[in-house]
């Protein structure tokens, strides 16, 4: 008999993460002194202040944003490890430059004493929590550059970067406030789907979904509203929708981040039409049921903590627990590949953050084309431990 799957919230199930590394205010928020807590043992100061915190992400993005047009531009895939690893410009080396102003010697070694001491064959999982400080923890890297043999291929010299060594999640504090302590119950598990049908991508996701709808893996929904309705009929077609008793909000669209306007942001739905973020709190506001939102989009992740709009927070305060953002662009054909893996494995019952770092790995081994590499732009939001459940008839 075909196996029910039941979504549920697993943290009641398993024991804390790994390691969990809290970062605070010795007095208050965005003033000096931040301090990590590891494992509510180790207390590291950070050498920081609050004008640090966006140059460090901004240092970052230019390296990424570079190997992404060296890519477009036809790199070849044996050259990807090279530009890593370059001495400059390379998100290697970046990576374990902002990895050692953020942390002191002696907090790295507390972390790898922690992780050596798991003995354990799984991924571990390492929780940030904190408030105001999040940057794209996967794209820091353990190893100095300089000691990578990039000849050895791509999934060799990436294999030190945060996001493909641990299983990342960044929560809020107070600390597990998004692990929601509710199970929710779907035998499948419904899927809603909001999606730009005019890019590609999109439509081959959507082919792929009704495709496994037809094995009874899952039951889908998907957002469609007449082109010629008015603004506001499609403002409140899709926040009634984004309201709907789904297990997963999938989006799979293009999204825009408004830098001199940032409420204006928006991404893409039916028929190619922009959705403002700031219609989230129009009538009806937008109240997210499901336990997570999978956004497929480009840009969706956190671009500068400091700021009060992101995607990320507009959809946790409008109830997500758990989001999948991308932090910089990426291309259709990897999109498509990401989400077809990750959902194979989500469906299997793999947990969340698991199933996450295993496409991860999955992209980058197989490297078919040069993009794959920015698999390591997807990020995980809240609680890696949620799955779903098998249930055998």
């Amino acid at each position: 008999m075909f196996k029910q799957s039941t979504l549920i919230y697993s943290s009641d199930l398993f024991a804390n993460p790994d390691l969990s590394i809290y970062i605070v205010n010795d007095k208050s928020i965005f003033r000096d002194n931040l301090v990590a807590i590891i494992n509510q043992q180790g207390e590291f100061e950070i050498k920081l202040n609050r004008d640090d915190i966006p140059l460090l992400i901004d240092d970052l993005c230019n390296a990424v944003e570079l190997l992404i047009t060296k890519i477009k531009s036809g790199l070849a895939k044996d050259q990807i490890p090279v530009a890593l690893v370059d001495s400059d410009t390379g998100l290697a080396s970046r990576g374990h430059s902002t990895l050692n102003r953020i942390f002191s010697k002696e907090a790295l070694d507390f972390i790898d004493l922690v992780f050596k001491g798991l003995n354990k064959k799984e991924r571990p999982v390492l929780e940030i929590v904190s408030g105001f400080f999040l940057i794209p923890w996967e794209w820091l890297y353990r190893e100095p550059p300089q000691n990578i043999d990039a000849t050895k291929g791509l999934k060799s010299t990436m294999d030190p970067f945060w996001g493909l060594s641990y299983i990342i999640a960044r929560m809020s504090p107070p600390i597990h406030t998004s692990y929601n302590n509710k199970k929710t119950i779907s035998a499948p598990p419904k899927i809603g789907v909001v999606a730009d049908d005019t890019l590609q991508f999109a439509k081959e996701e959507i082919e792929w979904l009704k495709t496994i709808e037809k094995d009874g893996k899952i039951a889908l929904k998907i957002f469609r509203i007449s082109a010629k309705a008015n603004d506001w009929d499609f403002i409140e077609g899709v926040n009634s929708f984004l309201s709907k008793d789904f297990d997963i909000l999938h989006l799979a669209c293009h999204a825009e981040y408004m830098k001199e306007s940032k409420l204006s942001s928006y991404f893409s739905a039916a028929h190619g039409r922009k959705y403002q973020i700031r219609n989230m709190t129009s009538h009806p506001p937008v109240k997210i049921k499901a336990p997570l939102v999978f956004f497929n989009a480009c840009s969706t992740g956190i671009r500068n903590p400091l700021e009060t709009f992101n995607f990320v927070n507009e959809f946790e305060n409008a109830g997500a627990s758990n989001v999948i953002a991308v932090e910089e662009s990426v291309e259709t054909e990897v999109a498509y590949n990401f989400a077809q893996t990750f959902y194979s494995y989500l469906l299997d019952g793999m947990d969340l953050g698991e199933a996450l770092l295993k496409t991860r790995i999955d992209l980058i081994s197989a490297n078919r084309n040069s993009a794959d590499v920015v698999t390591l732009f997807y990020s995980l939001y809240g609680n890696p431990r949620v799955k779903i459940l098998q249930i055998k008839h």
